[in-house]
């Protein structure tokens, strides 16, 4: 366990500190460099499917390991989280995901995703 309450690290590549500082949404993250972020948009473009890995879950989202961007943090938030059929539950740590890139928060450097049809749509 980690001092956060979280599960030891189960990540291959994201960075420790950026983990920790992610699941807790305080203190600075360590943000990807220029250039992994502008390849990570490349190859994650806005309304592209992406497969990915959860690796940290909280109440209001899932951080998410996308395939090939292991440097740039994946987001699913739980308002997006819309699968059909319906689940109860954010996908647990570990386990892979298909989502849609809904767009790329270039402040945070972050990808921001969902799994189906957006909440505003009435799904």
């Amino acid at each position: 366990m980690t001092e956060h309450g979280g599960a030891a690290d189960q990540s291959r590549n994201i960075p420790r500190s950026r983990l920790d500082d992610c699941a807790v949404m305080s203190g600075p993250v360590r943000s990807a460099s220029h250039d992994e972020w502008e390849n990570a948009k490349l190859r994650h473009p806005v309304g592209s499917e992406t497969h990915g890995v959860v690796r940290i879950r909280r109440p209001f989202g899932v951080f998410i390991e996308l395939d090939g961007s292991p440097e740039v943090i994946g987001f699913l938030d739980i308002a997006s989280y819309n699968p059909d059929p319906p689940v109860l539950d954010l996908p647990e740590v570990g386990a892979g995901v298909l989502v849609e890139v809904a767009f790329h928060n270039e402040q945070k450097k972050q990808i921001r995703v969902r799994v189906g049809e957006p909440f505003w749509n009435g799904s």
